[in-house]
């Protein structure tokens, strides 16, 4: 009888462990996003979907390739809509590669979840897409 104890204890802690692991893999996951920018400027900004931040307090993008030049920023949902103040620096020179923002004040930590934010730079621009991942 203590030998089917322990064989069911040493299961529980097993399945226990795989969840444990599992729940922190989620958190840690990258956020993606895929954006196409259509004319005109008003109405073109993009937002992505929630994610975790990892309480490293470096949040960043890495796009898949080379745009037209991007304004990006963190910010939080409010309601059903991205909030409108942002939750990072804005940077409005991207590119391509990674890039890495700075969070403002009150911001950042552990398992908060924050979007991209994205928009055009140029007022006139032609429809172009943009995708990548980022880590809030």
């Amino acid at each position: 009888m203590d030998r089917v104890k322990r064989t069911k204890t040493r299961y529980m802690l097993l399945v226990i462990a795989f969840v444990i692991t599992m729940m922190s893999a989620s958190v840690a996951a990258l956020g993606s996003f895929s954006f196409t920018f259509t004319p005109p400027i008003v109405g073109a900004a993009r937002n992505s979907g929630l994610a975790a931040t990892n309480g490293a307090q470096n949040p960043y993008i890495q796009l898949d390739g080379s745009i037209a030049r991007t304004i990006f920023c963190f910010v939080r949902l409010e309601g059903t809509a991205p909030y409108t103040d942002n939750v990072t620096n804005i940077n409005d020179n991207i590119t391509d590669c990674k890039t890495y923002f700075s969070y403002n004040t009150g911001y950042g930590g552990l398992g908060q979840y924050y979007m991209i934010l994205g928009l055009p730079y140029y007022y006139n621009f032609l429809e172009y897409s943009s995708s990548g991942v980022f880590q809030p």
